[in-house]
């Protein structure tokens, strides 16, 4: 099942991360270090808001994680159909359009969970966000930004 969630999240990566990359090209101005770590402590997460952010992550694998796996056994399929004798047209098609239907779903999910999360966020908070998501090498992902930029545990 870990092994579902990470595909689920390497998706959302791959979602997210050409849009980062773009945004780093178009605002490549850098704060420093330190001045980040003023704006958090300037702006701490409260406790409510700690758990209100761990709260949405735990949600939101629990509601992917069948999915994910749904994911990982359709995928599974494509690749028999692929090395087969003679692979199934119609089965690949079909396949296909299930995988689709699935990555949205999980992606509809990610998407969500983030929104949830932002918006436990006060404004000062989301501007610190903004900031730090200007930054060239910031990750892709807005849910492990938010983590990583207020110190939040992964568990």
């Amino acid at each position: 099942m870990r092994k579902s969630l990470k595909m689920f999240f390497l998706l959302s990566l791959i979602m997210f991360g050409a849009a980062t990359a773009i945004t780093a090209q178009v605002h490549p101005t850098v704060a420093g270090e330190s001045e980040a770590n003023r704006a958090v402590a300037a702006y701490p997460l409260s406790e409510a808001q700690k758990q209100k952010i761990k709260f949405i992550r735990s949600e939101a694998e629990k509601t992917a994680a069948p999915l994910a796996l749904r994911l990982a056994q359709v995928a599974k399929r494509i690749y028999e159909n692929m090395l087969a004798e003679k692979p199934d047209e119609e089965l690949r098609q079909r396949l296909s359009s299930e995988m689709n239907e699935v990555v949205v779903a999980l992606l509809s999910i990610k998407g969500q969970s983030m929104r949830d999360a932002v918006n436990a966020l006060t404004a000062e908070q989301k501007q610190v966000i903004r900031s730090e998501m200007r930054k060239p090498g910031a990750p892709g992902d807005l849910m492990e930004l938010i983590m990583r930029v207020f110190n939040l545990p992964e568990k």
